[in-house]
């Protein structure tokens, strides 16, 4: 019978259908077979030797913990060990009630971020619990989604019970001491319905509830618009409620720990519960320097004693127009007292939230860059601060700010006064001059950027007066612009930057011309 090799492709005749190599092919590879080195035959048997001794190894184990009846072995103990370790763990850190600094990096997110976490800790631990087993995987399996289970619930089922049971009783008033007037101060749930309709509105926002002892109209006012300025908020409302109010505050930025400090500027905190955002607070007129302690000719003349003292405890209070009228005067005053305190103070007042007021906030950036010293860092932290955020959206600046910091930190300042020259060259001429020498290698870089010629116009008319020759061969780039006033521009630049070098070549005397002539 006639058949193709599959090796050499060639027919041969063979008895059997199913050969499939012809004679040649097979002897050549039993030749290659017989030259094989016995060294190479001993590895091979060696590899098998080995295989084969590792499963029986791997057989011995499962037959001794199948007949023990352990659970576990070493490994799986230490597995199971640190999988209730990373659980305990994750459900702890929603027990503490904010008085662990673990505690402190969950305190102010969401309820979602807080079961993001949750479910990560319990996906690790319930991995490790379902590997740490080799007999009981089925059940190991069941415990573990019952983890995974309880870690999405245990943010909502352990933090909001404790936060409504602190503040408010589901069945009856809180009731706290007695104020010195006599008149107990209770809050019910059903009073703080209204805040807890705003959480369940909007979940992922932050919301603060204070509840204070105090229904004058003019307190009313001023702890709302503090509230809101202070918590950085979208809105603060006021309700009415036996004995006292209650201040929901909207979309708050500031952080639960942080909102703290400033609601302990109303008063002496009762009760809180900073998971929730709720607080209730005795008012205290001292804290919140309702009224001023001094007449208003002593807030406004530098002559009289106590008038660094009396703008010092104005700046401390709650009320922002009072705030700002107090920076004003101590900037207009620039007084040579106590001015360490002022400075103080004024930083002390800058760490508030002034988003919503950019009017006191400009006048106490004013007055603090009048008090701060050299090498202040933490007063050029502030005015930096100030000045890139009035940079990035090209707004205008205060002049005294801008000249402050180019006295502290000249380099960072050449990119922005150069922006703000370009923009408005007669209000921030006197910036540019002060930087002098620093500005013409950033000038020299825009002019090669193809700049408007608007600005080409103003680098070169710069150049004439306050360039070196370092600018000629920029310049000279430019005497074939197409524009004729660039050229005419870049001309008269040219003269005089050669004029200058020329002057300088002599010893700052007369031009090289008239020096030889003299000779």
């Amino acid at each position: 019978m006639s058949n193709v090799c599959s090796k050499c492709g060639k027919q041969f005749t063979s008895s059997r259908s199913s050969q499939k190599v012809c004679p040649e092919c097979l002897n050549a590879e039993f030749a290659d077979a017989l030259q094989m080195e016995e060294t190479e035959v001993a590895a091979i048997r060696e590899r098998q030797a080995a295989a084969a001794r590792r499963q029986h190894a791997r057989m011995a184990k499962l037959l001794e913990s199948y007949k023990n009846g352990t659970m576990f072995n070493m490994t799986g103990k230490i597995m199971f060990c640190v999988g209730l370790f990373v659980l305990f763990f994750g459900n702890l850190i929603f027990f503490l009630d904010g008085k662990s600094l673990i505690y402190w990096g969950v305190d102010g997110m969401d309820v979602a971020g807080k079961q993001a976490i949750s479910v990560s800790l319990s996906a690790v631990g319930a991995m490790l619990l379902l590997f740490s087993t080799r007999r009981f995987k089925f059940a190991m399996l069941i415990f573990s989604i019952v983890i995974l289970v309880l870690g999405w619930f245990a943010p909502v089922l352990w933090m909001p019970s404790k936060g409504v049971s602190l503040l408010a009783d589901k069945e009856n008033a809180l009731t706290v001491e007695a104020s010195e007037t006599g008149v107990e101060v209770p809050i019910t749930q059903e009073e703080l319905a209204v805040f807890y309709e705003l959480k369940e509105k909007m979940p992922r926002r932050r919301h603060y509830a204070v509840f204070m002892d105090n229904q004058d109209p003019a307190v009313r006012s001023m702890v709302r618009d503090a509230l809101t300025r202070l918590l950085d908020a979208e809105y603060t409302r006021a309700y009415t409620r036996t004995n006292g109010i209650l201040y929901v505050v909207a979309n708050a930025s500031l952080p639960q720990q942080q909102a703290t400090s400033i609601v302990e500027r109303l008063g002496d905190i009762i009760k809180s519960d900073i998971s929730q955002g709720l607080y209730l607070v005795r008012f205290d007129r001292d804290k919140t320097n309702m009224v001023s302690k001094y007449s208003a000719e002593v807030l406004s003349s530098p002559m009289n004693a106590a008038f660094v003292t009396a703008n010092i405890s104005e700046l401390q209070c709650l009320d922002s127009m009072r705030i700002r009228v107090a920076a004003r005067s101590l900037k207009n005053a620039d007084v040579q007292m106590l001015r360490g305190e002022i400075r103080d103070a004024l930083v002390k007042t800058l760490g508030d939230a002034w988003t919503q007021d950019q009017d006191t906030y400009v006048a106490l950036i004013d007055a603090l860059v009048t008090y701060a010293p050299r090498k202040d860092k933490e007063a050029v932290a502030i005015c930096d601060k100030y000045f890139t955020s009035r940079y990035e959206s090209m707004r205008d600046v205060l002049p005294s700010v801008a000249d402050y910091l180019i006295k502290e930190q000249p380099e960072k300042m050449v990119e922005p006064v150069i922006a703000y020259w370009l923009s408005n060259s007669v209000a921030w001429s006197q910036q540019l001059r002060t930087l002098s020498w620093r500005v013409q290698p950033k000038l020299l870089e825009i002019m090669q950027e193809k700049a408007s010629i608007k600005d080409l116009n103003m680098i070169l008319r710069y150049l004439q007066s306050n360039g070196n020759a370092d600018a000629i061969p920029v310049v000279k780039t430019l005497m074939d612009h197409p524009d004729s006033i660039i050229r005419y521009s870049a001309r008269m630049t040219l003269q005089a930057l050669e004029k200058q070098e020329a002057q300088n070549h002599n010893g700052g005397g007369e031009p090289a011309e008239t020096a030889d002539e003299n000779k």
